[in-house]
């Protein structure tokens, strides 16, 4: 079985971040998101992965390389255009055809096994497999329809109440799949729908099961989306401490600290992860708070926040809650009320006059 991870996406809904790089790397519990999709495949046993991309193919094959890091084979397909979830598959036939295999979308962090999932569908004798989760507003998802125990529709994002079994972002196909997309037509929105392929094999009579996982999942679409997920995670949050912490400093029990870290004259609460190679002096570091390798926090009280790799907070003057701080940025003293939240770029500068 063979693993797909559709990253062809251009994130505008995470800018600033995404200006200088993939959605997909942005760090959630100081751990970027498509990592995390390659070991749920790893541990499932499916070691053969292709990811489709789109225009920043380099930064893909750069970060992810041949995939030996994990253990696994990762090889690439172009997606030129932005052209929807079904072309993202469509363009992977070369790859896949005659296999079945997992689709998992880039953007997605699914707590549910894959392996799970893949057990699902090979005993129900299913074509097509969906993984669903029971939601409070369906307004937000499409809605998968179920009657008796079946599939019978599919509703992307319904004004009115039509179910609430919302589809989260983790599929199990065979190349059935590739025939109904040739027959789909664009979406009002220009693009080649998987829930509309889905429904051709439903009209085809062949076998579409689902799955209803009660474990946590989120898609990381919007900057809220990254935060809430690296809270979540880090709720999780088992202890390793291995940098270097001053007796004058305070650190709670589930802290990760790594290696080259220094803590001098700090509070560092639970649910806190900390780099390598990071400084940290006379700051406190709240509850569901990331920082990144080789960042310096100096005087200042961050809470709920990620701050990533290479950044500078120094005296900043107030609490910085609810805040992402992209690579390389700095955050120096300024006039600010007493909390702040900020949503920063890479590279960007906010000092003081």
């Amino acid at each position: 079985m063979k693993g797909l991870i559709l990253c062809g996406g251009k994130g505008t809904r995470l800018r600033p971040f995404t200006f200088t790089g993939a959605k997909h790397f942005l760090p959630v519990a100081n751990k970027p998101v498509i990592y995390y999709i390659i070991e749920s495949l790893k541990r499932a046993g499916i070691e053969d992965i292709c990811v489709v991309v789109g225009d920043r193919e380099e930064e893909f094959q750069h970060r992810l390389g041949d995939g030996s890091s994990w253990g696994v084979s990762i090889s690439y397909i172009r997606q030129h255009a932005p052209l929807g979830l079904a072309h993202g598959v469509k363009v992977s036939e070369h790859h896949l055809k005659g296999e079945t295999f997992v689709i998992i979308l880039g953007d997605n962090l699914i707590m549910h096994p894959v392996e799970d999932l893949v057990r699902h569908h090979m005993d129900t004798g299913a074509r097509s497999t969906i993984l669903l989760s029971r939601v409070e507003d369906p307004r937000r998802f499409g809605i998968a329809l179920i009657d008796n125990g079946k599939i019978t529709g599919l509703v992307e994002k319904p004004k009115e109440p039509v179910g609430n079994h919302a589809i989260v972002g983790m599929y199990v196909f065979d190349s059935s799949i590739f025939d109904v997309i040739d027959r789909i037509k664009p979406s009002p929105r220009g693009e080649l729908e998987l829930t509309d392929a889905i429904m051709e094999l439903i009209r085809d009579g062949l076998p579409v099961s689902y799955l209803i996982t009660k474990g946590w999942w989120s898609d990381v679409g919007r900057p809220k989306d990254l935060l809430r997920a690296n809270r979540r995670i880090l709720a999780d949050l088992v202890g390793d401490v291995k940098g270097h912490v001053d007796a004058n400093s305070t650190v709670g029990k589930k802290v990760v600290i790594g290696e080259g870290t220094v803590v001098v004259d700090s509070v560092i609460e639970d649910f806190v992860t900390i780099g390598s190679n990071v400084v940290l002096k006379e700051c406190r570091i709240g509850s569901y708070t990331s920082v990144g390798d080789g960042s310096s926090v100096m005087g200042t009280d961050i809470r709920n926040s990620i701050i990533m790799e290479d950044c500078v907070l120094e005296n900043v003057g107030c609490a910085v809650d609810m805040s992402i701080i992209g690579q390389g940025s700095a955050v120096k003293k300024n006039k600010y009320p007493d909390r702040i939240s900020l949503w920063i770029g890479r590279d960007s500068k906010i000092y003081g006059v």
